[in-house]
């Protein structure tokens, strides 16, 4: 049995999604970026960590990201029997389980 853990807001780091830019799940980056009128590549590229601190950033970065790995990892055909998720990384695994929409 295969789980999706999602993590909560602290995680996050200066460049965390550089190993993703040129994967095809980098796609929900432009889609979150238009929904929440917001630069999110730029977050998960350039941003310091100072910036990723504030609430408004970490939490956005870090739900962004989780759903790129995981449609990434979907993508290979790995389905999970289940998703949990640490404090917000409650609502990336209520959204990779269709609870709530992306």
């Amino acid at each position: 049995m295969i789980v999706f853990m999602y993590p909560g807001q602290g995680s996050q780091q200066p460049g965390m999604g550089e190993a993703w830019i040129d994967h095809p799940s980098w796609e929900l980056v432009a889609e979150a970026s238009e929904v929440t009128d917001r630069d999110v590549a730029r977050l998960l590229l350039t941003a310091g960590a100072d910036e990723l601190t504030e609430t408004r950033n970490s939490q956005l970065s870090t739900f962004v990201l989780s759903m790129v790995v995981m449609d990434a990892v979907t993508r290979l055909g790995t389905e999970a029997a289940g998703h949990a998720g640490h404090s917000l990384g409650e609502y990336s695994a209520l959204t990779a389980s269709g609870v709530l929409d992306f």
